[in-house]
């Protein structure tokens, strides 16, 4: 925030600009956040495989909850892990490396799925297969090379998978 407030020279203080940033949020997720295409039917039929699904997001808990009720999907996830909660911030690996242990799981046997740079290189510095779902871009080649796959919405993952 600091950044951006003297970049543009900006006539606000920083918690002036986190308080705008707060206030922009809730009304977002007030008016509801859409789920990524697929999402829904990925979840499901996880859960109908039996797999076990652990949420690890840079995000607030309360943020993140209310998404996630809000979409009837909270109750998919077995483990969740929330930035607060980690020391590292991506690109480390600490998120991943912590939903494992929550889950009780082994890097080689999980599989990561994220739609940023700093997500698909978190997943392989935590050695675990990850694949990229773009959101707003798509990755840049020396991060692309790094994803197992790259497809275009949730849905694809499925086919993978079977």
């Amino acid at each position: 925030m600091n950044l951006l407030i003297q970049m543009f020279n900006l006539p606000i203080t920083t918690q002036e600009g986190l308080d705008f940033v707060d206030v922009i949020e809730k009304d977002l997720i007030a008016k509801g956040v859409n789920l990524k295409p697929g999402a829904t039917e990925l979840l499901t039929y996880l859960k109908s495989n039996n797999y076990q699904i652990a949420l690890a997001t840079s995000s607030h808990k309360s943020r993140a909850v209310e998404i996630l009720k809000q979409n009837n999907i909270y109750d998919y996830f077995d483990a969740e892990t929330y930035g607060p909660e980690i020391k590292h911030g991506k690109p480390s690996p600490d998120i991943f490396l912590t939903s494992l242990d929550k889950l009780n799981a082994k890097n080689v046997e999980s599989l990561v799925l994220k739609d940023s740079e700093a997500g698909i290189t978190a997943a392989t510095n935590a050695e675990i297969k990850v694949i990229c779902v773009p959101d707003m871009c798509t990755p840049r080649p020396e991060y692309a090379e790094k994803a197992f796959k790259i497809l275009p919405d949730l849905g694809q993952v499925i086919t993978v998978l079977q």
